[in-house]
């Protein structure tokens, strides 16, 4: 599970920032859907998202539906290493 940190609501306006949960894989699954061009992968493929990759994801809500995923991704590589293979 997350760590408390990770669980910090920020709020800009009438959006909500924050951690998602695998409460919310469902209303992810609906948005990559809808977007398109993404595949089409397993309900577990989103649990795993929303659940064990949450520090470096987001969900935004707006009047309780979440409108938007955010995802990053944290390199293993350090910065020179990447520099040298170019």
């Amino acid at each position: 599970m997350l760590a408390e940190s990770h669980q910090t609501i920020m709020e800009a306006g009438r959006l909500i920032f924050r951690s998602p949960t695998a409460n919310d894989s469902s209303a992810v699954q609906v948005l990559f859907h809808r977007w398109g061009g993404m595949g089409t992968n397993s309900r577990k493929s989103y649990v795993n998202l929303c659940e064990y990759f949450a520090s470096t994801r987001m969900v935004v809500e707006q009047d309780i539906h979440i409108v938007t995923f955010i995802s990053g991704c944290i390199s293993t590589k350090r910065p020179i290493d990447m520099l040298r293979k170019h």
